[in-house]
């Protein structure tokens, strides 16, 4: 990059979250690096996630009536007790959608929780939202308590995070471990169906999208994002008042 020139960034429709909570120029020192980084990520969670629902009108649905016309046309020559099968539908593109989403919600989270240090509240370097033993962020919990500048905000930092953790943070991390890190027999993520016999005919009765918890990952990644924006809104607002 030439360092003389005046970088100029011309923004995508979903990078408006990210800008507006995170705003560099509210920020000095190695802060405002870390603060722009938070944006592009949180941007990208984003538009990652508008990615991901749009693939549910358009390349799922597409692929649902590609699966049941080919599975009509054997059936038409043999049948079998449809209503005895589950199937599954291979969408390498759900797949990347949705592993580029829970590895990007973790930098994010590894990126936000420098500020602690680059802001002064802690006086060890913060690399990363990282488990002490099996606690999830156990390490950055641990030096809040014990190796702070600022016990007042390290303590109002602590308590926001046991919280996140409580509500979502613990789960999100775990469910992206699962991912990194499968367990023996997983394959990938896909779009199953059930069929009946109607008739002469068969249809799909029933669509089984990936889940998270209780929630489809369509659903999740909204929730997710309104989890990330409203932690980084109150994140801030803590580290501001120092």
């Amino acid at each position: 990059m030439d360092l003389e020139k005046v970088p100029v960034v011309i923004l995508n429709p979903s990078s408006r979250a990210g800008y507006t909570i995170f705003q560099s120029n509210d920020w000095t020192g190695a802060s405002k690096s870390v603060v722009q980084s938070c944006a592009a990520h949180l941007n990208l969670i984003v538009h990652i996630n508008d990615g991901l629902k749009s693939l549910q009108n358009s390349t799922i649905k597409s692929k649902q009536e590609e699966s049941l016309k080919l599975i009509k046309d054997q059936w038409s020559i043999g049948k079998w007790p449809i209503e005895n099968c589950i199937f599954y539908i291979e969408i390498p593109t759900l797949h990347m959608h949705v592993q580029a989403l829970f590895a990007t919600g973790k930098t994010f989270l590894d990126i936000v929780v420098q500020l602690l240090s680059t802001e002064g509240v802690v006086k060890n370097n913060i690399d990363g939202f990282h488990k002490d033993n099996k606690i999830i962020g156990g390490k950055l919990l641990k030096m809040l308590d014990r190796n702070t500048s600022n016990k007042e905000i390290a303590q109002k930092a602590k308590t926001l995070l046991n919280i996140a953790k409580n509500i979502w943070m613990d789960d999100f991390i775990t469910s992206r471990d699962l991912l990194v890190h499968p367990s023996k027999g997983f394959q990938q993520i896909a779009v199953g169906f059930d069929m009946i016999e109607q008739g002469n005919e068969i249809a799909i009765s029933n669509i089984i999208y990936p889940r998270v918890g209780n929630l489809s990952i369509f659903e999740y990644g909204d929730q997710l994002v309104k989890h990330i924006s409203d932690f980084s809104v109150q994140f801030i607002n803590i580290l501001k008042k120092k």
